[in-house]
């Protein structure tokens, strides 16, 4: 059986009065449109999808219209009768049939699920604020996946909410949270030593913030409080708590997904926070914009059974956020303009190296030395399908320029470990014959370990994920596979060192008293950046530091393949700077370093330009007062001193507090070198009546790499914030 895939999202499609009616009819329409297979890998697309704040009642018919050849099995809507303005906003769409439940009082939808309202009693409240408008609880239902997977038990919900600060309210969410843990039980039974409970999974927008280190204390602590403490002090009865007293499954028997599987093999916490959530309305304690973890997938915690055994139990193999990068498929999510993300899990039952904290390590490879080289091959052949669908992971700490190699019937996809979510793309495919090695002794170990004769080369800059699964021609495969890596050492130009631009000068760390490869030379190669918006051509400056001011020669190639350098200095200088106009569309520039004699060491090669990235762009309303009626804006903006718009966006409805998210509104790669002009309308009679308002984002200055800042633009009777993100980066 492969994987299943599972998504959640809160999509804000609110109900009034708690989001305006139009809002909601377009993001389900987003929402519709995002779910689209073709938007997705062939094996990614959602089995079963859950949506919070589904509340508006068209919003509902928008979503069942849109999905349900799709998902033939749903249910839009969950009432338990309290009498609340709107209902809980849940609903579940799945390609997997609902199973029939046990009789219950709280049965649902022709027995196919179970709905548990969030009841208050007389002293101990259920919901606070604006909750309280809201029949929110927890929705149960069954789903069989096939022979493998037996009966899942899902539960899916939407807690309790916090206004003036993080944490507030916790002890209703607490409450909140054993109301689940009750429906669970009163399902499956008791949790010990239960089989049942290595395949439940809840999920939904929890409201407790996770992004903070476990055992901290901001929030009340809550994270830790239900993660690790069972609750914490406030687990008993003088809380209102009638069971269960001092133990709670999201400690026992659940798991933070994110911050399980997601994390480096040891590590303390995750690397990557899995933001989830942008606060829009300032509170007391809480500012406006702050971005959080509050959504959660979270999966069976590993037990031992009474016999001293692991039983199987269901992981998650990949967790991604979206929308996290500009591929086309977090476009697509960005268009639903939430204040929330999606979280899209990849499921399955537990195997040796199948999540991301249980990567093989990079330590744990056998090396093999090449003839006549510095160069070592490191493989691993441990590596294992033991179902479909099943992943393979590899954590790859040290940082460098590395071809890969694997098995002929894999695919393999490259994360960061801090951006789980946002694939690397190699930067070149190479096959084995072209590293300049010893091409008997590489062909040897080709055959022995069965390996593809391509691999792919990729530039970790910091530690690194490798995903390991079937391709897709190969989807059902099962069965051994093998990996291998070899970190480059610039000993030609196929194992050159990749470089980034206006970082610290990398030292390749070339031998003393011996050659780097048979010619001692020592290659690195400089990505780069995209043609700038306006056509215009930049300089690029190349350079060696040489603080021993030894002779070396500095040879410049455009491309991997040019047969002869563009540019070649000889010198003793304590540094050798080249300039270059980058107007030509060269992807790379390689750059080649000679020294004079094998006991010359302690250079640095570096490169760096003037060019600045967009890496995200939003627009938020502050005050938008223009007239009666809903509110419009006009926005555009051009790069350095181009006349052209690169982006021109039109919201007809864009009042107080709201946000959108303008990055699939512009270029992949918006490369500027000076400045971007912002111009804002207003449109209160459809024409651009009100304006121009303008404002302009500066460029990088030197030294400045990143950054992150917004600016105000005052219009007429309005107040807009632009919030943006700049690097010398181009955009995944």
């Amino acid at each position: 059986m492969r994987n299943i895939r599972i998504l959640t999202m809160n999509i804000q499609a609110q109900a009034w009065p708690a989001g305006p009616h139009s809002d909601a009819e377009w993001r389900a329409k987003a929402a519709v449109k995002a779910l689209d297979p073709a938007n997705f890998a062939f094996d990614e697309h959602p089995d079963v999808v859950v949506f919070n704040e589904a509340d508006n009642e068209d919003a509902k018919e928008i979503l069942e219209t849109g999905l349900k050849d799709m998902y033939p099995h749903f249910i839009v809507s969950f009432n338990g009768g309290s009498g609340d303005l709107d209902d809980g906003g849940l609903a579940v769409f799945s390609k997997f049939e609902l199973r029939e439940l046990p009789p219950s009082d709280n049965n649902f939808s022709n027995n196919r699920s179970r709905f548990y309202p969030y009841q208050s009693g007389l002293f101990y409240p259920m919901s606070a604020g604006n909750d309280g408008l809201a029949e929110k609880g927890v929705a149960i239902v069954q789903i069989s996946t096939g022979l493998h997977f037996e009966v899942v038990t899902i539960a899916l919900t939407h807690l309790q909410a916090f206004y003036e600060e993080v944490g507030e309210h916790h002890t209703i969410r607490l409450r909140q949270l054993k109301v689940i843990e009750g429906a669970l039980i009163e399902l499956i039974g008791a949790p010990e030593d239960n089989t049942n409970w290595d395949k439940v999974i809840v999920l939904g927008d929890l409201n407790i913030r996770g992004d903070t280190p476990p055992y901290s204390t901001d929030g009340h602590g809550e994270w830790t409080n239900v993660f690790i403490n069972n609750g914490g002090p406030y687990n008993n009865a003088s809380q209102g708590i009638p069971f269960r007293q001092n133990q709670l499954i999201f400690t026992g028997q659940l798991v933070d997904g994110w911050r399980t599987f997601m994390t480096p093999p040891g590590a303390f916490m995750e690397a990557d926070p899995g933001l989830t959530n942008t606060n829009l309305k300032e509170g007391e304690h809480l500012p406006a914009g702050l971005k959080e973890r509050l959504d959660y997938i979270c999966f069976p915690k590993q037990r031992t059974n009474e016999i001293g055994e692991t039983p199987r139990r269901l992981v998650a193999q990949h967790m991604r956020i979206l929308p996290s990068n500009f591929s086309a498929l977090d476009m697509a999510f960005e268009r639903i303009q939430s204040d929330h993300k999606g979280i899209l899990a990849q499921v399955h039952w537990q195997f040796p190296y199948n999540t991301p904290n249980q990567a093989k390590i990079q330590s744990g490879f056998v090396h093999f030395q090449a003839p006549d080289s510095l160069v070592k091959v490191n493989i691993a052949n441990d590596l294992k399908i033991p179902s479909p669908g099943v992943f393979q992971w590899i954590y790859i700490r040290e940082p460098g320029t590395y071809t890969f190699t694997y098995s002929p019937n894999l695919e393999a996809a490259f994360y960061f470990e801090n951006a789980m979510s946002t694939k690397i793309d190699p930067y070149n495919r190479v096959k084995w014959t072209e590293l300049g090695l010893d091409n008997d002794w590489l062909n040897s170990l080709q055959h022995e370990f069965q390996l593809s004769e391509t691999g792919d080369q990729v530039d970790v800059h910091r530690p690194m994920f490798i995903r390991l699964k079937a391709a897709e021609r190969e989807d059902q495969f099962t069965g051994n596979i093998a990996f291998s890596f070899i970190k480059h050492t610039g000993e030609n130009r196929f194992l050159a060192i990749g470089l980034q631009p206006n970082d610290i000068p990398k030292d390749p760390r070339l031998p003393v008293g011996q050659k780097n490869g048979k010619n001692d030379e020592c290659w690195f190669r400089a990505p780069l950046a995209e043609q700038l918006l306006s056509g215009n051509p930049y300089p690029v400056e190349f350079y060696i530091q040489n603080d021993f001011a030894r002779k070396i020669r500095l040879s410049l190639f455009e491309g991997i393949a040019a047969p002869a350098p563009f540019e070649q200095v000889t010198n003793e200088d304590k540094l050798t700077l080249i300039g270059y106009d980058r107007a030509a569309d060269i992807q790379d520039v390689y750059m080649l370093l000679e020294r004079s004699q094998t006991t010359d060491f302690e250079f640095l090669a570096g490169y760096r330009y003037s060019i600045s990235y967009l890496n995200h762009l939003e627009i938020y309303s502050i005050e938008d007062q223009s007239g009666l009626g809903a509110d419009e804006i006009h926005l555009t903006m051009t790069a350095d001193d181009m006349a052209t718009n690169f982006l021109d966006f039109t919201d007809e409805d864009f009042d107080d507090d709201e946000r959108r998210m303008l990055n699939s509104y512009y270029p992949k790669n918006t490369a500027f070198s000076d400045r971007l002009n912002i111009t804002v309308f207003e449109l209160d009679s459809g024409d651009d009546d009100d304006g121009p308002f303008t404002a302009t984002i500066p460029a990088l200055k030197k030294g400045e790499n990143t950054r992150e800042s917004s600016i105000i633009i005052e219009a007429e009777g309005a107040e807009y914030q632009i919030s943006y993100r700049l690097s010398r980066n181009p955009n995944r």
